[in-house]
């Protein structure tokens, strides 16, 4: 025995502990009546007695919840639900009065006591009727009452049968002895066979309903739409049967759900945020916007001129982010005003990390680094130890120039999670784009290991297309490009790459010709491609013509490239048209403030040229200048 009660100090002193010595709270989702009126609240309480009693008696109508709408709040003492507490706390007082009783035999009003205290002592707890708890009615905290409950329903049973052998010694009374022992036993075997058959009709229903029950628990939707038969007004079963439709890609099914969780609890905010995301899946952002403000409307508004303090649920506060990800998607992004709708967010709970982290990003894409590193070091505050903060935070400082600090915080996140590949593939970028070849090295030796992960093959497979670049490795360069290319064969800086490496250090212009004809076919706007077209018909081709119209397309994108203005200048010396060549120079240097010394010695050459043709030119050097 004190064994066992220090035990259950230890347990209460942890429990105690755990909740920093407050009670929990509950919301009118959890429990409606908790939140109700003192009369409302106390009627209410006192009736789920025999509902709970009722679910032991005839368990038929069982259900996965109960919370929020699945029983309507006693308002008052006309209500006719009242006669059934009524009727349960006379049922159980009689069990008590049978227990005290001194007639009752006593191995009878042990059983009875015993029985009494299995139902009563676990089920005070979780009752309501000293202290709120977070549900209506569980069926889980029937499970050692209903050990009680079968007790008395042996012990009716028992005595059933003894009273039927009773009578019918009773009854045999006025005959011989010989002939009434034989007539009690028969009619005593014969009384006795109406209550067994009674006992095995009622065990046959509860096998048959126990098979049936399972298959409602075959998967969630049975489940869900099981408890929707017992419980219509449950907003929760509403919005579980459509996140299980959700799940499945059901969209338009689980709508018609979320719409109806709405419909039957109109200030359930996760109902409207659920039917929010799903017309986003659907593709339709306007009713999706619409949706969340519907949730918006319920949170509390600020008082001008008043200060109170108002209980946030995270789960409900994910209608900001939600919708600040709306603005973000729109195009043009509405980035600003998602930033607005993340920093109310956070005032409203200043510890939702998930606002900090989707603000931060917010603020990387405005450009505001000092503004993203500070929502960075505000979250970390409240998980120090989140891989995932420490990740953002050190790429804000990277971007910031803090390379130091940034590594510093990725090696933070790699120590609380060595596995952590987005930090890897930061690390390693930051050691790629260093001049030491042992951090080159190092940096490889991730991408590596990344590769072995599968993460984001794409990008590490660029990533170390560009390194061994750096490193002159152009064959294993040029093996990356192809990498990429087999997954995504229109990405646009592995085709234009290999094309380069092709053509300046593998001596395949063929095939950067073709490479470079694929990307400017599904990137028309890509300048450098038609630069390196036009140079490879220039010089490896000869094809003047050719490469003079792949110029004059980069110019049409850009009218001040320089790059494809000279090469436009080339191509006209090249086809001897010498005054073009001069005039095209000439505008080419008019384009820069400072023009490059490659321009004007080219000009030099050709000027020279024209001389030696004894043809004027068109401008002063020196008034170019």
């Amino acid at each position: 025995m004190f064994i066992l009660l220090v035990f259950f100090i230890a347990i209460l002193i942890a429990r105690i502990k755990i909740m920093a010595g407050q009670l929990p709270h509950f919301t009118e989702f959890d429990n409606p009546a908790s939140h109700a009126p003192p009369l409302t609240r106390r009627l209410t309480h006192l009736y789920l007695v025999p509902v709970n009693l009722g679910l032991l008696i005839f368990p038929s109508n069982l259900c996965a919840d109960w919370t929020l709408g699945s029983l309507k709040l006693i308002q008052g003492w006309a209500d006719p639900r009242n006669i059934l507490t009524l009727m349960a706390f006379s049922f159980i007082l009689l069990l008590v009065f049978i227990t005290v009783n001194w007639k009752t035999p006593l191995h009878q009003s042990r059983a009875v006591c015993m029985a009494l205290s299995l139902m009563i002592f676990p089920f005070i707890p979780a009752s309501n009727l000293f202290f709120p708890v977070g549900f209506v009615v569980a069926e889980r905290v029937l499970y050692t009452p209903s050990l009680g409950f079968c007790l008395l329903i042996g012990l009716g049973f028992e005595n059933l049968l003894g009273l039927n052998f009773v009578q019918t010694n009773t009854m045999t009374n006025s005959k011989s002895s010989e002939v009434k022992k034989v007539c009690s036993f028969k009619n005593g075997l014969q009384s006795r066979k109406y209550p067994r058959i009674l006992m095995g009709l009622v065990i046959i229903a509860f096998v048959c309903k126990t098979v049936r029950r399972n298959t409602d628990w075959s998967n969630e939707y049975n489940l869900f739409t099981s408890a929707l038969k017992v419980n219509p007004n449950n907003a929760k079963m509403w919005n579980n049967v459509g996140h299980s439709l959700e799940a499945e890609g059901k969209y338009l099914e689980a709508l018609g759900y979320f719409r109806k969780a709405v419909n039957v609890q109109p200030n359930d905010m996760g109902a409207r945020i659920n039917v929010g995301r799903t017309y986003v899946n659907l593709g339709m952002p306007d009713k999706a916007e619409e949706a969340y403000y519907g949730a918006l409307e319920y949170f509390p508004k600020p008082k001008k001129g008043q200060t109170y303090y108002a209980r946030v649920s995270p789960k409900d506060l994910m209608v900001f982010i939600n919708l600040a990800n709306l603005y973000i998607s729109k195009s043009p992004p509405r980035l600003e005003d998602a930033a607005t709708l993340l920093r109310r967010a956070i005032s409203l709970r200043s510890d939702f990390v998930d606002a900090y982290q989707n603000y931060g990003s917010v603020l990387i894409k405005l450009g505001r680094y000092k503004e993203a590193e500070e929502a960075y070091r505000n979250a970390l505050l409240y998980q120090p130890k989140s891989p995932d903060l420490n990740y953002n935070l050190g790429v804000v400082l990277l971007e910031s120039h803090k390379k130091s600090e940034g590594l510093s915080y990725l090696n933070s996140a790699l120590t609380y999670n060595p596995q952590h590949e987005p930090s890897l593939f930061a690390v390693a970028s930051t050691l790629g784009e260093s001049a030491n070849p042992d951090d080159q090295l190092r940096a490889i030796n991730i991408y590596e290991h990344l590769l072995k992960q599968n993460f984001e093959l794409i990008k590490v497979h660029f990533a170390l297309g560009m390194l061994q670049t750096d490193k002159k490795n152009y064959i294993k360069a040029s093996k990356h490009y192809q990498n990429v290319i087999l997954l995504d064969s229109d990405h646009k800086g592995s085709l234009f790459n290999l094309a380069l490496l092709y053509r300046n250090h593998l001596g395949k212009p063929d095939d950067a010709r073709n490479l470079a004809l694929h990307l400017i076919k599904v990137h028309p706007s890509h300048i450098k491609s038609y630069l390196l077209l036009g140079d490879i018909e220039l010089t490896e081709k000869a094809n003047i013509k050719l490469a003079k119209q792949y110029f004059e397309e980069a110019l049409k994108l850009d009218p001040k490239n320089i790059q494809a203005k000279h090469n436009l200048c080339v191509a006209l010396a090249d086809e001897d048209d010498l005054e073009k060549s001069e005039s095209c120079l000439l505008e080419a240097i008019a384009m820069e403030p400072k023009p490059q010394n490659y321009l004007l010695q080219h000009l030099e050459i050709i000027r020279g040229r024209l001389h030696s043709r004894g043809k004027h030119t068109h401008t002063n050097l020196n008034n170019v200048k």
